[in-house]
């Protein structure tokens, strides 16, 4: 199940983090704001296949909250 500590949601974090979830690009900054807070350095894409990508942003969260699933 995906989320993050990011308070109030912030569409750039999110951006950041679909990147590092979905592509295979190597060497971007992990914080919108420039230099990362953490650091210097840099993260990679990790390619996830689409398949686990259903399940970590969806599939997860309805198993384990079946109301997600009903449709109004």
């Amino acid at each position: 199940m995906f989320g993050t500590d990011a308070f109030p949601p912030d569409r750039s974090v999110y951006a950041i983090h679909r990147r590092f979830f979905e592509t295979a690009d190597e060497a971007f900054d992990y914080d919108p704001e420039g230099p990362p807070s953490q650091g210097r350095w840099t993260i990679s894409g990790l390619h996830i296949p689409d398949d686990v990508l259903d399940e970590v942003y969806g599939e997860n969260a309805r198993r384990l909250i079946p109301r997600l699933s009903l449709r109004p």
